[in-house]
């Protein structure tokens, strides 16, 4: 079976595809098989159903706070918490992806430097920002580019109006217990 295959993720393949385990498969017998057949065709065939590589997504909070800050400043750390409370906002859901130019005609003419959440961890993670600055400019032009596209009394307006209001609020609050702490 040697050739290009896809995995269960989706991604391109080469090589020799190999069986999955199974202990139902070893013993000849279906019914001891950890996880039933079907559920197992269909987990694949859904990608709705696997979880985004780079939102984090599947892993605890704590966890992807351990696993995402790791070497960072605490400032780059505060900002860490502070997307992970963004993307459980419940008005959240418009900015947790970029936006798909397919879905959405006419987004990339309006909006030059498209930016969301999933982006923001992304760049994060890889330590792409040196600074609080750099992040809080990125959450800006998130809730910018919203402004400047959507209406304000539109469902994506509304929802963003409340998260630029929910992450100016925990900001300022990040500031304010930064200069009690220092001198």
């Amino acid at each position: 079976m040697q050739g290009e295959y896809q995995d269960d993720y989706g991604s391109l393949r080469r090589g020799k595809k190999r069986k999955a385990y199974s202990a139902g498969a070893l013993l000849g017998n279906e019914e001891l098989s950890p996880r039933p057949q079907a559920a197992a065709v269909q987990q694949r065939s859904n990608p709705a159903s696997v979880p985004s590589r780079y939102s984090g997504e599947g892993l605890s909070p704590s966890k992807r706070r351990r696993v995402s800050t790791r070497g960072q400043c605490a400032d780059l750390t505060f900002c860490e918490i502070i997307l992970m409370e963004m993307e459980s906002h419940e008005h959240s859901w418009p900015f947790l992806e970029p936006v798909n130019p397919r879905l959405v005609p006419g987004y990339r003419k309006i909006i030059k430097n498209p930016m969301d959440f999933a982006t923001m961890r992304a760049r994060l993670l890889r330590g792409g920002y040196t600074s609080c600055e750099e992040f809080a400019a990125d959450a800006a032009l998130v809730f910018d580019n919203c402004r400047t596209f959507n209406e304000d009394e539109s469902e994506v307006g509304k929802a963003g109006l409340a998260m630029r209001q929910f992450f100016e609020s925990r900001w300022e609050e990040f500031y304010q217990g930064k200069h009690e702490t220092s001198p």
